[in-house]
């Protein structure tokens, strides 16, 4: 667990820890981060010119780390059964399915 502390310390560019790895790409550090007390704080965050670091990743188009700082999963298609698809849904079989 990081010090709880360090979701409100800042460089001279106003950017927390998560926007810098955003910056540098750093997934695992992003996806550390999220799991702290401080994550609300870290993601909300605006730096000199007004970015979080969700809008950092979106704009540098890093989408393991926009999903990570949303708090989303990739699920993949195995992942969920066809019995819980939305009933309005219709499930056609491919031949891989099958």
């Amino acid at each position: 667990m990081i010090e709880p502390l360090i979701g409100y310390e800042v460089n001279e560019m106003m950017e927390n820890v998560l926007h810098i790895a955003v910056s540098f790409s750093c997934k695992d550090i992003a996806e550390y981060l999220m799991q702290q007390d401080c994550s609300s704080v870290l993601v909300s965050a605006k730096d000199i010119k007004g970015q979080t670091p969700l809008d950092l990743a979106r704009k540098s188009n890093q989408k393991d780390i926009h999903n990570i700082l949303l708090g989303l999963q990739q699920v993949t298609k195995e992942e969920v059964p066809v019995a819980e698809a939305p009933q309005d849904v219709k499930i056609t079989p491919t031949s891989t399915d099958v």
